[in-house]
């Protein structure tokens, strides 16, 4: 698989109806596809979650903070490490945004 295929498969938990209507049963559907995927393709996964940290835009960029924390991705320390500076020094989200970006260096240090 590459990152274009991963992030594929990421799209069709996205644009399902349910998750349309609730973040949650977005990321129910996503942390299940991306705990297969990452035996797969770890690269790919790694890629787009990069990508979608990058993006600083709920919801794809906590969705990718919370699967690093839940898949433990520590290749992705040094981006969760500057958004965490970004959100302190207030460029991007609310502060309490990094708590889950906390969580997530909690996790994977």
């Amino acid at each position: 698989m590459s990152k274009k295929e991963v992030l594929a498969e990421f799209v069709i938990d996205i644009k399902n109806p349910g998750s349309e209507k609730d973040g949650n049963y977005m990321y129910d559907l996503i942390i299940k596809r991306a705990k297969h995927l990452i035996l797969e393709d770890r690269f790919g996964v790694i890629g787009v979650l990069k990508e979608w940290l990058s993006l600083r835009k709920d919801p794809l960029t906590m969705i990718a903070v919370n699967l690093t924390t839940d898949l433990i991705i520590p290749e992705l320390k040094p981006d969760l490490e500057i958004l965490r500076k970004e959100i302190a020094s207030g460029k991007v989200f609310l502060p309490y945004y990094n708590e889950w970006v906390d969580k997530a260096l909690k996790a994977i240090s």
